[in-house]
């Protein structure tokens, strides 16, 4: 028997289906079936990313089942809540998700934006902005970047939350202490929109916002030498201590009672309307405010760890059109998908009316000064087609090409299209959407087109693709 890590290594490079592919798969099940539970956590991946493999979601879900009652494993639980949210080749379940991910949540092993998202947007329970807001400040309490960013938005337009442009400011402030890319534009952003403040006021307020939240630490090693770490006593005293440090502050604008908060609990969701034909030949959409901020803010947190730049990429013979791309990407493959990923596909299947399951996974591209995405076309010929059913993908030709800015450049990186001459210059949010094929299903070279070079600041874009078919088909074997 092989040890795990080989087997991964060469599951890298096996085609999807093969003797080879499947021999590997035994040997990962006989390894499962024998109690090692790490090898039986990527089995499960396996079985939730191949889609050569019969009824490849339930044979996950069900293995992660297994896992979870006999240990309770975080990552088993959190895919089961996945697969359920997904809902490709498994009946959708939307409350049972949601219920899995708020227990990994209230554990401490899920993240509380992740829960704040789900309580925001309604999924598998109704939607509570209030209870959104209340699990980011807490989430903001321990040091999360990414809190920050959506507090200075929540604060800023009253989301679960009173309207206060000190806080926003601050939490700006502490936004780009961490360098979380965008936020010094959107620090300057709400300065301008928050004239009235003065610069005192919000270095005041990020200064105590900032010592409350080192002190956290401290409290917490105390906390440590009480109680066990890995105990279930220490989780409830943590988030006790958390809650106490955070009150401390002594504002009702952080409070965490919804009477003292006096918090604006309406939403507008995120109903795709503004849809605008740009071109009919080629056939372009653009849909101003497709994701939200906070969406668009989610996404960047996901992608920026697991960034790897063009070179690394081309070595792992992810696409040829890539080599036109000089910055660096992230693709959110199912083993780091997340609600927002889901919703997000769903969106543009709805829009496009097709299904989740033709959808190329979410990657994110950043563009840095002089980066740029020369000319290409992203429609496969033939010859890509047969190779990549060689590999166990059937999902055929590439369809659309589906974008989302999520953090424009300042100055360049212009979405254009050669054949009608047209420029589109990006916004947070908004969508660009566009056929890579003719009516018949053939490569249409109109598609030709191009990121332009960025001059100044970064710029952020979400991209996935629909292809012609399920990529996850159950019914190839």
């Amino acid at each position: 028997m092989q040890s795990l890590k080989l087997i991964q290594e060469q599951m890298l490079s096996v085609v999807s289906g093969s003797d080879e592919f499947y021999s590997l798969v035994r040997q990962l099940e006989q390894m499962s079936d024998a109690g090692d539970i790490e090898a039986a956590l990527y089995l499960s991946w396996v079985y939730s990313h191949q889609g050569a493999l019969k009824d490849f979601s339930r044979k996950s879900f069900l293995l992660c089942e297994s896992i979870a009652q006999k240990t309770g494993h975080p990552v088993a639980l959190e895919r089961m809540a996945d697969l359920l949210l997904w809902g490709v080749g498994l009946e959708q379940d939307k409350t049972q998700s949601f219920k899995i991910f708020e227990m990994l949540a209230h554990r401490g092993m899920l993240p509380l934006t992740t829960l704040a998202y789900l309580h925001s947007q309604g999924i598998g329970t109704r939607v509570d902005e209030f209870k959104a807001s209340t699990q980011i400040i807490l989430s903001a309490a321990q040091g999360d970047t990414l809190a920050f960013m959506l507090l200075s938005y929540r604060y800023k337009v009253g989301l679960g939350v009173p309207v206060s442009g000190v806080l926003s400011c601050a939490f700006a402030e502490l936004a780009c202490l961490r360098k979380f890319p965008g936020a010094s534009q959107n620090k300057e952003m709400l300065k301008e929109y928050f004239s009235s403040i003065q610069e005192e006021e919000i270095q005041t307020m990020s200064k105590a916002l900032r010592e409350n939240i080192e002190s956290l630490a401290n409290k917490v090693d105390l906390l440590a030498q009480r109680v066990s770490p890995q105990s279930q006593e220490f989780a409830q005293k943590y988030m006790q201590t958390v809650i106490e440090n955070i009150s401390n502050l002594g504002l009702k604008e952080l409070s965490l009672n919804e009477e003292l908060r006096s918090a604006n609990i309406e939403t507008t969701g995120n109903k795709v309307s503004d849809v605008r034909v740009i071109s009919q030949s080629p056939h372009i959409l653009k849909v101003n405010n497709f994701a939200s901020f906070e969406e668009c803010q989610y996404l960047i947190a996901q992608a920026q760890p697991i960034l790897e730049t063009t070179l690394t990429q081309i070595k792992k013979h992810i696409g040829v059109e890539v080599d036109a791309f000089s910055g660096e990407s992230a693709i959110l493959s199912n083993r780091q998908t997340s609600p927002v990923n889901r919703i997000i596909q769903q969106r543009f299947a709805d829009l496009l009316d097709t299904t989740v399951d033709k959808f190329e996974p979410i990657s994110v591209l950043k563009y840095s000064v002089g980066h740029e995405y020369g000319l290409h076309t992203d429609a496969f010929d033939e010859k890509r087609i047969q190779d990549h059913q060689r590999k166990g993908d059937f999902g055929g030709q590439r369809i659309t090409t589906n974008l989302i800015y999520l953090l424009p450049a300042i100055e360049g990186g212009h979405t254009c299209y050669e054949s009608i001459n047209k420029k589109i210059a990006g916004e947070t949010g908004m969508a660009i959407i566009h056929y890579n094929v003719t009516s018949d299903n053939k490569p249409d070279p109109k598609s030709l087109h191009l990121g332009k070079e960025i001059k100044k600041g970064e710029k952020w874009l979400l991209r996935t693709a629909t292809r012609q078919f399920p990529l996850y088909a159950t019914n190839k074997i």
